[in-house]
């Protein structure tokens, strides 16, 4: 187990594909997705078009993208968002559908399949992929397609998936202008940036200093469904894909009428957990008072817990500084764990297997 994070030749040894470097660049990717997005052609037909509901169709980090966007648009989108990880779309799917279909490589399957659903029950498609089939696809039906930059690990891509995603509702005029918020998000990332590359001291790098205090625990991820499930999703799959790391995610207040229950047995893995508690600075009362109150339930286990909160003025901005904190984090526990964060063996064996049946 790596103890020194602060040995810049301890960090390679591990991050052969130098997968710091895709993170130091996360807002520039962001900023690069709000320029693809601006440049895309939306067809006539669709600005016209009244929508009843809209679909996104992803996979893994494309899909979280779109997650987010449900979480920060809770409270003020008109019609509803449903986020599909499925071969088939919903029932309600229709030619009133506006159908976002997110797949970075552009070859998913489960993926695929929803699109060729959605040609068929006449919906609205707009793809966001970085080539492969749906491009070819796109093309072929006169689709409009944002094209994302290709080389990277899907769950790094988060910065196409979402400003892409939420651009083409915007440029449907489906929700507000957002470009307070987008301009806060850049520069919360520019400046979480700086303080958190693996050139900073441990003493002055926050996520740095958590990742050993996570090293051989078991991971618990709490965070309020008034605030965004997403949050916690996504961070989960990154303790799994760059930490190689398995954890276990609930939200507030559901978990306090079943799961708190459980903070019994066993005892032996109580003592070995870290709970990660994702709190919102602008959270209302009664959500800070159920964290305050879970935690003094679950404090005599011996577990640890550990507070992240997010701070900004808009939910965007809140967000995503939680999300690039818990991505550095994800990372230094990877490097912790003695394991490249960049390759994903498991996920790959299983498509090779899926293929040959």
């Amino acid at each position: 187990m790596v103890k020194n994070l602060d040995s810049l030749k301890n960090i390679k040894k591990y991050d052969q594909s130098n997968m710091a470097l895709i993170l130091e660049a996360f807002a520039l990717q962001c900023r690069d997705a709000l320029a693809i997005a601006d440049k895309t052609v939306m067809p006539a037909a669709y600005k016209k078009k009244e929508f009843r509901n809209i679909v996104f169709c992803g996979m893994g980090g494309s899909a979280i993208g779109a997650d987010l966007i449900k979480d920060i648009l809770r409270d003020e989108l008109k019609i509803p968002l449903f986020v599909c990880r499925q071969y088939t779309l919903p029932a309600f799917v229709n030619k009133s559908s506006l159908v976002v279909i997110s797949s970075y490589s552009g070859n998913t399957e489960e993926t695929l399949s929803c699109f060729r659903e959605a040609l068929k029950r006449k919906s609205a498609v707009v793809v966001i992929a970085s080539g492969g089939k749906l491009e070819r696809l796109s093309e072929e039906h006169n689709l409009p397609f944002l094209k994302i930059h290709a080389d990277y690990p899907p769950r790094c891509a988060l910065g196409f998936s979402f400003f892409c995603g939420l651009k083409v509702l915007g440029r449907l005029k489906l929700i507000r202008e957002m470009s307070k918020d987008i301009s806060e998000t850049a520069e919360i990332l520019d400046d979480l940036g700086v303080l958190m590359v693996p050139a900073v001291k441990t003493e002055h790098n926050e996520p740095k200093k958590i990742a050993r205090m996570l090293a051989n625990k078991f991971i618990v991820i709490y965070s309020s469904s008034e605030f965004s499930e997403a949050v916690s999703v996504r961070f989960r799959e990154q303790l799994a894909e760059n930490s190689k790391t398995f954890s276990s995610i609930n939200f507030i207040p559901e978990l306090n009428h079943n799961e708190i229950e459980g903070w019994n047995k066993p005892a032996s893995m109580l003592k070995n957990t870290a709970v990660i508690m994702l709190e919102d600075c602008g959270a209302s009362r009664k959500i800070r008072r159920r964290f305050d109150v879970t935690k003094k339930v679950i404090k005599p286990t011996g577990c640890k817990i550990i507070t992240l909160v997010a701070v900004g003025k808009s939910k965007m901005a809140k967000i995503f500084g939680l999300i690039y904190f818990c991505d550095w984090l994800s990372y230094y526990l990877a490097i912790i764990n003695n394991v490249d964060p960049y390759p994903v063996k498991r996920i790959e064996k299983l498509k090779k297997e899926l293929a040959r049946s």
